[in-house]
């Protein structure tokens, strides 16, 4: 399973249809939206939520510089810079929290990806370090949600059987006629256990999400590559049930691997 934690779009100048979790806020589309990100980010996934658009194509406004100088020669008497658009910004390394700062730019980078949508869930991109994006919806006239970040690859076992529910409820007459119900909706669900697999990546991405985004009950954005073959769906925009009190479990041994169940619930 791939989960999308952390939402960059969130930090950025997108419209704030394209930003709220719910999927019926929809933007309606005539032209591409330019989306630019509050510095340079590491991105390799986008999540794409309710849109009647056949694909959707992304370009990128590179980012081909070096965030990081001299990390490696710091101590923690000295100072190093960063380097954002070719200004410097000098801070000790104990302030430094490096989960809020794109790796070194990727190699031989694309600045375009075009991505078939076929449902709302998650989709992988070639990686990039950009500082903006264009979204153009092929044939679509409108988008629920659009985020973008890094993909957290998470080993899972079933911990609840996949299922398909609705909230309708049927009518029993007084003359115990049954009159089939209406005006409810479905919704798949399942439940996944990742047993001593969330490690330092997962972390830190949760660590960076959950102030403004898991803590305020955001769904994520799902992509069950390694599940394919024990569930019937690939995809899910889905909230996880508890994240009142989003919780782990330590591993016996000395190593950084944490453990959680996840009930997911698809939402719109």
């Amino acid at each position: 399973m791939k989960v999308l934690f952390y939402d960059v779009i969130q930090n950025s100048n997108a419209p704030d249809s394209l930003k709220t979790p719910a999927l019926a806020d929809r933007l309606e589309y005539s032209d591409p939206v330019t989306v630019t990100f509050d510095f340079p980010r590491s991105i390799d996934a986008v999540g794409i939520g309710f849109t009647d658009a056949k694909a959707i194509r992304l370009t990128w406004t590179l980012f081909d510089g070096y965030i990081l100088n001299n990390m490696t020669a710091a101590t923690p008497e000295s100072s190093f810079a960063i380097t954002v658009f070719g200004g410097n910004a000098y801070h000790r390394p104990d302030d430094f929290v490096y989960e809020f700062l794109p790796d070194a730019p990727v190699a031989n980078m694309r600045d375009e990806a075009l991505v078939s949508y076929d449902g709302s869930g998650l989709y992988e991109v070639p990686p990039v370090t950009a500082s903006a994006v264009t979204i153009e919806c092929a044939g679509g006239t409108y988008i629920g949600r659009f985020a973008a970040g890094k993909a957290v690859s998470l080993g899972t076992a079933l911990a609840k059987e996949p299922s398909f529910n609705t909230t309708e409820k049927s009518l029993k007459t007084l003359s115990g006629q049954i009159i089939a119900g209406n005006g409810g909706y479905n919704f798949r669900s399942v439940g996944l256990d990742t047993r001593y697999k969330i490690g330092g990546e997962a972390m830190r991405e949760i660590k960076a999400a959950y102030p403004g985004q898991i803590a305020k009950g955001f769904p994520f954005f799902l992509l069950f590559d390694s599940e394919v073959r024990r569930l019937p769906f690939y995809r899910m925009y889905a909230k996880d049930k508890s994240t009142n009190k989003f919780g782990f479990e330590s591993g016996i041994h000395e190593r950084y691997l944490f453990s959680r169940k996840f009930d997911f619930e698809e939402c719109f």
